[in-house]
């Protein structure tokens, strides 16, 4: 495990496990390793060689951490940090008016609508101080390039003719990777920090919604699920609630921040004047002791 990926490493932590994958009770075992070198697996090479894929969207996303008006500090892609929506996002799919309109599913879901049948791009920005472990839900990502930040759309990729393929993959800080993947498969995908108790909890996440509307040709939701959100007072059809944050707190000479600032000001000024007022205008007269007489 990559402890980098942690603020603080807990006390007692075991970060190195190893085990057996056994297909034979009476297979060989062979000695285990103790040390593990480092090395750079984007340069595996897939057994069945799938090329490499186009880029008919392109979506950039940037991972940062800040402090948000609700005081908490939260993660986010592209300054908008994740909060569950009113009513499942598949059942929204299904039933909202205009399914393509990502506002529909929440707007802390930051949704991302997908056409059916396209080669899509994510560029994915790490912009934090620490690493994160991105997980896709969305099955196996062509891994196509990664590198330092900023990264340059107009910078021509040197594809790998059959780029390796994850589902799961490590963004360092102030590394970019570029993802690639064919939306064949009509769903609704989350994309998400694996660093699941903490960074996905503090909203370091994100809704892929794919082919909303080969979904409704091709989806099915038993009865149950119907059941079991009206008896727990979940809406079951329509446009989640709309969200209203937590936004990421404003920084820079804000219009309070300028009215405040005046505010302090004008009473420092006012305070002031009243000094110089009393001091002019009053009629004190020092009073001679006797040791003065």
């Amino acid at each position: 495990m990559d402890t980098d990926m942690f603020d603080t490493v807990p006390d007692g932590l075991v970060y190195n496990l190893t085990g057996t994958v056994e297909y034979a009770s009476g297979a060989p075992v062979k000695h285990m390793e103790t040390e593990w070198n480092e090395f750079a697996d984007f340069n595996l090479i897939p057994v069945d060689k799938q090329p490499a894929l186009g880029a008919d969207v392109s979506l950039s996303l940037e991972i940062e951490f800040g402090q948000f008006t609700d005081a908490r500090n939260h993660g986010s892609f592209n300054n908008i940090t994740y909060e569950k929506p009113s009513l499942p996002s598949l059942l929204t799919a299904l039933s909202a008016d205009d399914p393509f309109d990502p506002l529909v599913y929440g707007r802390q879901t930051n949704a991302w609508v997908v056409p059916y049948m396209k080669d899509v791009e994510i560029v994915i920005s790490n912009k934090d101080s620490g690493h994160h472990p991105i997980h896709a839900h969305h099955g196996q990502y062509q891994l196509v390039a990664r590198g330092q930040v900023p990264y340059d759309p107009e910078q021509k990729i040197q594809l790998p003719e059959s780029p390796m393929r994850r589902d799961t993959f490590i963004i360092p800080s102030g590394e970019y990777a570029v993802l690639r993947f064919r939306s064949s498969t009509a769903t609704l995908a989350f994309l998400h920090c694996h660093i699941v108790t903490l960074h996905e909890y503090t909203g370091l996440a994100m809704l892929l919604v794919v082919a909303p509307d080969v979904m409704r040709e091709t989806t099915h939701v038993p009865q149950v699920v119907y059941d079991q959100c009206e008896q727990q007072g979940i809406a079951i059809s329509g446009a989640a609630r709309e969200q209203s944050g937590p936004d990421l707190y404003p920084t820079g000479w804000t219009r309070k921040a300028k009215g405040a600032l005046a505010g302090c000001i004008i009473a420092a000024l006012v305070g002031f004047s009243a000094i110089l007022w009393y001091g002019w205008k009053s009629n004190y007269r020092p009073v001679r002791t006797s040791a003065e007489l």
